[in-house]
């Protein structure tokens, strides 16, 4: 997330990006859905890595603030970054709907809702 971070530092963007963030939640559930994992589960799950994101980012940004960006090409997020971080989302996706036994399946359904409900308690789940 520093690499984002940095890009956004040094082209002056916020942090939120609630477009983005949408158009995420929809393709990971949509996708999680089509995997034959619960849709609501597997958008609190992306919501909460969102969450995670922002704080990270906001976290480097503080450390970072007033720091004058370094004179150098810093990566282009719609071009490289974002569809790096996608691709890590469907590997994700592909990885949680891999189990074949319905053992496997509900254990997994469990961690879902598990990391879910975390998300939500503790204020993520949504995005912003």
């Amino acid at each position: 997330m520093d690499e984002v971070a940095q890009v956004k530092q040094a082209r002056s963007m916020p942090v939120t990006d609630a477009k983005r963030e949408a158009e995420l939640l929809d393709a990971m559930e949509r996708l999680g859905a089509e995997s034959g994992l619960p849709a609501a589960e597997v958008r609190a799950f992306f919501s909460g890595q969102i969450s995670a994101a922002k704080l990270c980012q906001e976290e480097w940004l503080k450390r970072h603030a007033g720091v004058k960006p370094l004179n150098q090409a810093v990566a282009d997020l719609g071009t490289t970054v974002s569809p790096a971080l996608d691709a890590l989302g469907r590997k994700m996706i592909r990885a949680l709907a891999a189990p074949t036994s319905p053992e496997e399946r509900s254990r997994w359904a469990g961690v879902f809702s598990s990391a879910a409900w975390r998300c939500r308690s503790r204020g993520g789940g949504r995005p912003g």
